[in-house]
């Protein structure tokens, strides 16, 4: 069993370097390996983290991701175009980690390392979405200037939790988000961003329909027509169906940003 010793400056090792799995994620999705790649990219991502759960998959040549081994700050990650790449879990496990059974927001997590390559435009780049339809959805975006998470409901209202980390830089970057109930957390590099931030509160008070959140997507707003794609580089995005803790976010950050050099 491996000991992390702190947080922020760095992570202090054991007997072997820790792993964000000791976190038991739902899903762990590695762009090292193992996946699949063919002559026009990467088609299938599988899941490293012991759960079996579905890959994400890309079947369509002119939507995969390229393979890069070391674009990510020197490590291997999938290069999406911003234009019409996407990879995604079709109706897997994965998307039962933001709805519970009475169709109430489901406590989640997300952590990816991941790299922009522009910040003059709109991109969504990862979260889940409704494939009959352009909501709901519940997602990671940039805009000029700001990153943010944004929910929105069935009849298309929305909020926003938006926070502000150098986006004016392209710089590689590993990125915790945290949400239960109202209250939603964002660690960017080790530093909180927001905690404990009001979230779900006026129009996003509505509930969801039980099941309609089906996808989970990485390169793109994921709904009935794929938009919005994101220009960017991802080494790893894994998803807990639970929220992390402020001390949990800030250990996940420290081991992804010593696996990602950052």
């Amino acid at each position: 069993m491996s000991t992390i010793a702190g947080v922020g400056a760095g992570v202090g090792f054991g007997v072997r370097p820790p792993s964000i799995n000791e976190f038991s994620p739902l899903a762990v999705y590695r762009f090292s390996s193992p996946w699949v790649a063919t002559a026009t990219g990467i088609a299938s991502v599988a899941d490293s983290s012991g759960n079996g759960n579905a890959p994400l998959v890309q079947g369509t040549g002119s939507a995969q991701p390229a393979f890069s081994a070391t674009a990510l700050n020197g490590r291997p990650c999938g290069v999406f175009d911003g234009t019409t790449h996407f990879m995604y879990d079709n109706g897997g496990a994965i998307c039962g980690a933001v709805q519970n059974p009475d169709a109430d927001d489901k406590p989640h997590s997300i952590a990816i390392a991941y790299q922009m390559l522009t910040t003059s435009k709109t991109m969504y780049f990862v979260g889940f979405g409704y494939s009959g339809g352009t909501t709901p959805f519940h997602y990671l975006r940039q805009t000029t200037g700001i990153l943010a998470y944004y929910r929105r409901g069935v009849g298309g209202v929305g909020d926003i939790a938006a926070f502000t980390y150098d986006t004016a830089s392209t710089a590689a970057r590993v990125l915790v988000e945290s949400k239960q109930s109202t209250l939603i957390s964002a660690i960017v590099n080790g530093v909180a961003v927001l905690t404990n931030s009001a979230c779900n509160t006026g129009p996003l008070a509505q509930t969801l329909p039980a099941g309609i959140v089906d996808q989970f997507g990485v390169g793109c707003l994921f709904r009935d027509t794929p938009s919005q794609h994101a220009e960017m580089r991802v080494g790893l995005v894994a998803v807990w169906d639970r929220a992390l803790t402020q001390t949990e976010m800030a250990q996940v950050s420290a081991i992804m940003q010593a696996e990602f050099g950052l």
